[in-house]
């Protein structure tokens, strides 16, 4: 008699069916890891970028939101930027 599987739980597939286990393991991902966080960091450069030149352009003032918009892009920056300090070669990006 099989007891019933919990639909909510999770398996694993046995690690010694993937062909080339060693290859996989050794497989280098950091250059995704630097993609995606020099495409936040131009998304981010072209919004605030944008946010100021509509300011500029409307002749509208600056206000307390326009501070926190400076503070999320300084924070924003700060992230990408360790992200882009840890996606150098080392073994961190391996699988």
């Amino acid at each position: 008699m099989t007891t019933p599987q919990n639909p909510n739980s999770i398996t694993f597939p046995d690690i010694s069916t993937i062909p080339d286990l060693d290859k996989y393991l050794a497989e280098y991902r950091g250059n995704v890891l630097r993609d995606t966080a020099i495409a936040f960091i131009i998304l981010e450069l072209i919004a605030f970028g944008l946010r100021v030149a509509a300011r500029r352009i409307n002749r509208v003032q600056y206000g307390w939101d326009d501070a926190l918009m400076i503070l999320a892009l300084l924070s924003n920056l700060a992230v990408s930027t360790a992200a882009l300090c840890k996606s150098l070669p080392s073994e961190l990006q391996r699988h």
